[in-house]
């Protein structure tokens, strides 16, 4: 039963609050709430570059990439291939010391130890004989420039990471280096000269997780690098050349390899993607666990703006919710989402609808109820009633009026089963429930005191008149009157045990000891048989000295014991207040 009247989405601005567009929080906030990169043990990068720069084409080299202590010929670096260097940098215990320190982190920024080795492939050779006629020291044999680099000191990176997978990491490094760079011909290098300065470098590259999942993850990647070495430290014991200086700058390409710790996605980074889902019930249950979790994260802030939002949205869900529920007939479902959603709502907007929809769904429930009360099942019919006026004030208008019926009905039950007392008391509290239902309740109090005079006019001694007249004395008292009809009997039952002696008629009347039982029972007790009702073993035997009541599979189940005079007890069994059994133990 579809029900599209309402908007489906209530806002007031008075309860807005800012949150990030999703396609924005996507491109620049995605992992705004995952867990810091604490540590990496170990980080291997190893490629090819190639050193010049600064001349066309970036192949040629700057003029001044050497400094010499006097005017020499100026060596060019030499051939292309005689350009090209390999290099190995090994990063060792990075640390997020913000995270450590502060307990918090604005970004993944790790810092650690730097040791790299760098050298050429290929040589080329150094114009010696032009040295020579300078300083016949600096022409000496034949000389090869061939630069092998070491340097030791600090490294740090930033991880970017917008996906589970992959992330952008960029490096910078700073350190002191050495060198030797004079090859001989063997292919050895020579102690002397050497030298020593700074070595920078920056780097930028791609990585991919090998192992998301894990708490120790592996990457690998590729990454573009420039770096330079300023040697500017030359030690030359024996004076055999005349460069006072170099700074070699390289560029190239260089594959990674690390092991790292944390970087993980957490329940704030599940949350979000709740949030965006339209599910703000999952969102605020992950957003509050990611406070606890993580008090002082970075953007906890974040996540408590999140979770306002969620505060306010959720109603609104809870509304939708119902509605789907509404349309498919659910009305316990419904309502339920309902009334969540009024309970925490402050927009008058949103209640309003979410009192339309409930109001509804009380009048459908209550045409059931009416729907079960012509089918005879006045206790459901109650029950829905019952359930409805939690949230319907028509529904608890029309409660007392449910509840006589189900009262009434109860009486016709205890009726049928000859339980004429019990029938008489649910009449009367039917009454007091609902008084304007007085002519039904006296119609089936009459039927009442009718099936008593009934067992009266077929009693044959004393004792079942006096049980018969007390119990519509009884019944008289509960129900306030016999009708004249039922009078006149009642009158004419007193005059025929005016026969009998008076004494023994009194002892009959009220039982009250043990002892005038037992001369009952040995009268009684061969008159009992199966298939007699609750009400003609009472007249016979009057109340049992114990009862037990249950309940097996919706029958009413009894067990009434009687005490003997022997010790002995006899046992009544009824089921559905019918005799079925009968034992002396």
């Amino acid at each position: 039963m579809a029900y599209n009247s309402q908007p489906t989405s209530i806002q007031n601005p008075e309860e807005s609050i800012s949150t990030p567009s999703h396609w924005k929080d996507r491109l620049f906030h995605r992992r705004e709430f995952h867990e810091p990169i604490k540590f990496i043990p170990l980080e291997l990068r190893y490629g090819i570059g190639y050193y010049g720069g600064g001349g066309n084409w970036v192949l040629d080299t700057k003029s001044n990439w050497i400094r010499y202590d006097q005017a020499v010929t100026r060596f060019d670096g030499g051939e292309v291939n005689g350009r090209i260097l390999h290099a190995i940098d090994l990063d060792f215990f990075k640390t997020n010391f913000t995270h450590f320190i502060l307990k918090s982190s604005w970004a993944d920024i790790v810092s650690g130890i730097n040791f790299r080795y760098a050298s050429l492939l290929y040589s080329n050779s150094l114009p010696i004989s032009e040295w020579g006629q300078t300083n016949t020291s600096w022409g000496v044999g034949s000389k090869q420039f061939s630069p092998r680099i070491l340097s030791l000191g600090l490294s740090h990176s930033l991880h970017l990471q917008w996906f589970e997978t992959w992330f952008i990491q960029s490096n910078y490094t700073f350190g002191l280096a050495s060198s030797k760079f004079y090859q001989t011909t063997d292919g050895g290098l020579d102690a002397d000269p050497s030298g020593w300065g700074t070595a920078v470098s920056y780097s930028i590259g791609i990585r991919y997780i090998l192992d998301p999942g894990l708490d120790n993850r592996f990457s690998v990647g590729l990454e573009f690098h420039n770096g330079y070495t300023k040697i500017n430290r030359i030690s030359d014991n024996n004076e055999v050349t005349p460069i006072k200086g170099f700074t070699l700058q390289d560029f190239g390409v260089r594959l990674s390899l690390s092991a790292f710790y944390g970087g993980k996605r957490t329940s704030g980074d599940l949350a979000k993607s709740y949030f965006y889902q339209g599910d703000y019930l999952s969102s605020r249950e992950n957003f509050a666990a990611f406070i606890k979790e993580y008090p002082n994260h970075t953007n906890r802030y974040k996540a408590e703006e999140f979770l306002k939002a969620c505060n306010i949205k959720i109603p609104e869900q809870l509304f939708i919710e119902g509605k789907q529920f509404e349309e498919h007939n659910q009305w316990e479902k419904a309502v339920e989402r309902f009334e969540r959603a009024k309970l925490l709502t402050k927009n008058s907007e949103l209640k309003n609808s979410v009192n339309h929809h409930l109001n509804r769904i009380a009048r459908i429930q209550l045409h059931n109820a009416e729907i079960l009360l012509e089918n005879k099942s006045a206790q459901d019919a109650y029950k829905l009633v019952m359930q409805t006026s939690r949230y319907s004030n028509e529904a608890q208008d029309e409660m007392n009026r449910f509840q006589a019926e189900a009262l009434l009905a109860k009486a016709q039950k205890a009726m049928d089963h000859g339980l004429i007392y019990k029938s008489l008391e649910f009449i009367n509290l039917a009454l007091e429930v609902y008084p304007d239902f007085a002519a039904k309740s006296s119609a089936l109090r009459y039927r009442a005191a009718g099936l008593l005079i009934s067992d009266a006019n077929t009693a044959e001694d004393s004792e079942d008149i006096t049980f018969a007249i007390y119990s519509l004395e009884n019944a008289k008292k509960i129900s306030g009157g016999l009708g004249e009809k039922n009078e006149k009997i009642l009158d004419e039952l007193l005059e025929r045990l005016a026969l009998i002696d008076e004494r023994d008629i009194r002892k009959s009347v009220i039982i009250k000891t043990d002892t005038e039982r037992q001369k009952l029972e040995a009268k009684i007790k061969g008159r009992i048989n199966i298939g007699m009702t609750v009400p003609q073993i009472q007249d016979r035997l009057g109340e049992p000295h114990q009862r037990k009541l249950e309940t097996v599979k919706g029958e009413d189940i009894q067990l009434w014991i009687y005490h003997l005079e022997k010790g002995n007890d006899l046992q009544l069994s009824f089921r559905e207040f019918i005799l079925f059994k009968i034992d002396e133990k």
